[in-house]
């Protein structure tokens, strides 16, 4: 059972979300969502890794409280989070920028309100793989096939070593068992988001291409924006007042987040409690929290990555799926 104003993980089974995609058209639109009145404001978010920590802060930290929201926060896999943000069974979420352009394609009002982090990804390899190079026929674990990692491996980085994803075997990985399979040599190579990067380092992978050096900014002098804040537009458009006290809990978070990250660390690891708290603390050094909307310019780089690989059947533009203006008066935001 799902309690107004709480903290529940995410248990949706697959038929239900086949079901929901079905009938997704009339839930969008139908009288159960026609107005706000007393439900609370569901907000959705996958694992407690450092691109979805805001809400943990939120909600840790009475941000949610402090403006008088009542929040009912859904969390515990970025896989299901998505599957909600497809379908829209939500008011606002955090999930992947090319996620939301094929679903803004696809009709889901929805759209960025807020940046996350950038960064937060590295190409860690099994021991005694040194270089990209060195991959040409070998395993790359990614956690998915579609989203902002592969398209930045697959349209970035491997042609810079002179490779194509045709050299490449592309495996689906979840992101925790990306340690244990490079040390058993299952795969050569991952690209996971952090912790685990810093994690499958610690037992014993090597880095191949830190945070910092997965975009080659002399090529593109972009940063690897991943994650977003998103809303739809049953609470954007229809309590534009709720909407902005949503946003300004967010950019609260995300100022916690610059000016405490011991702190930050001791909240998120108290929701990821299977994870190593000094590994945590150190992941937190290798993304960067200086944004609060993403670059028009890197979004239209995924939309044109994200239409060469089919993902999308038209060029989407960063002023169709953004909204910025709830950031509107907020210290935090820049």
């Amino acid at each position: 059972m799902i309690r107004s104003g709480k903290t529940q993980k995410c248990l949706f089974g697959v038929a239900g979300i086949v079901i929901a995609l079905v009938i997704s058209v009339g839930l969008l639109s139908g009288p159960a969502f026609a107005d706000h009145g007393n439900r609370p404001i569901r907000i959705v978010a996958g694992s407690p890794g450092w691109d979805h920590s805001f809400p943990f802060i939120a909600e840790r930290n009475g941000y949610w409280k402090k403006y008088g929201l009542n929040v009912e926060f859904v969390w515990g896999s970025f896989v299901r989070s998505n599957q909600l943000q497809a379908i829209g069974d939500l008011d606002a979420g955090y999930t992947q920028i090319s996620d939301i352009m094929r679903y803004h394609e696809k009709g889901v009002p929805v759209k960025i309100v807020a940046s996350t982090t950038f960064g937060a990804a590295s190409i860690v390899g099994a021991p005694g793989i040194k270089s990209i190079r060195q991959l040409k026929g070998k395993k790359i674990a990614v956690t998915s096939l579609y989203n902002v990692q592969y398209l930045v491996l697959t349209e970035h980085i491997l042609p810079r070593y002179g490779l194509s994803k045709k050299d490449v075997q592309l495996i689906r990985t979840r992101a925790p068992e990306v340690a244990a399979m490079l040390v058993a040599n299952d795969v050569q190579a991952a690209f996971p988001f952090e912790p685990f990067g810093v994690s499958a380092v610690g037992r014993g992978a090597t880095l191949i291409l830190d945070w910092d050096q997965v975009i080659d900014k002399k090529i593109l002098n972009e940063e690897m924006f991943r994650n977003s804040f998103t809303m739809t537009d049953r609470l954007r458009v229809k309590h534009p007042d709720l909407a902005k006290k949503v946003v300004s809990a967010h950019l609260d978070a995300l100022a916690f987040l610059r000016r405490y990250p011991d702190k930050a660390t001791d909240i998120l690891s108290s929701y990821a409690k299977r994870i190593d708290k000094k590994l945590v603390r150190k992941a937190y050094d290798k993304m960067g929290l200086t944004h609060s909307r993403i670059p028009d310019s890197w979004i239209n780089q995924l939309a044109k990555w994200n239409l060469k690989n089919g993902f999308s059947k038209r060029l989407i533009t960063a002023a169709e799926v953004t909204d910025y203006s709830f950031q509107k008066g907020h210290p935090a935001a820049k």
